[in-house]
């Protein structure tokens, strides 16, 4: 376990190694009680140790974020290929064009998977100013499930990527303040920071 886990943290994932160890056990124990299933199922795994799996990675992505103060908290990231090169949340800043904080007023679906949403800007992070209402034309979350689906009447604190191959970084409810606050913190030094090839429009 990482010196950055927290005792809770490290509870967590060693519970979820000992609830696959189980489910795992009795689910060789079945097999071998039923031999004509034994060769149809060697080495399957149940729902539940698959769940179980699930829950431990969902938790070494906690304990790993909780070590790494730059990296922002997304709804997005998880579900990207390149979330695993580690992107910086100075890095994260340069590679967005465009972040805002605003109310959602429609969304509307556009073609190639992509939704365009209307917002009504309440503050400009990046840039600093701009208009007060502006149209995002973005991916659709909802297909792949890798962020909140945009909702009409939402408020929202929105960074949207270089690569139109990427989708949206959302934010919504308590945590928009944190988030803004670690931005506005690194604003500086994002300013001198490339986005890197991985991240940038080609």
């Amino acid at each position: 376990m990482g010196d950055d886990m927290t005792a809770r943290e490290e509870q967590r994932l060693r519970h979820a190694l000992t609830l696959i160890n189980d489910v795992v056990g009795d689910e060789e124990a079945r097999m071998e009680a039923q031999p004509h299933a034994r060769a149809r199922r060697r080495g399957a795994l149940t729902a539940g140790a698959l769940a179980c799996i699930a829950a431990l990675a969902v938790g070494i992505g906690v304990a790993l974020n909780a070590g790494d103060s730059s990296a922002p908290s997304s709804n997005a990231p998880e579900g990207r290929e390149e979330a695993d090169n580690g992107q910086s949340l100075e890095e994260w800043i340069a590679c967005a064009p465009v972040i805002v904080e605003g109310d959602v007023l429609t969304v509307r679906q556009a073609a190639q998977g992509r939704v365009v949403v209307t917002l009504e800007v309440k503050d400009w992070i990046k840039p600093a100013q701009g208009k007060k209402r502006i149209e995002l034309d973005v991916l659709d979350p909802t297909p792949t499930g890798v962020g909140e689906p945009w909702q009409e009447g939402s408020h929202v604190l929105a960074g949207v990527p270089e690569r139109r191959d990427q989708p949206a970084d959302t934010f919504h409810g308590a945590e928009i303040a944190t988030t803004r606050a670690r931005i506005e913190g690194a604003l500086a030094r994002a300013a001198d920071t490339v986005c890197p090839p991985p991240w940038r429009k080609d």
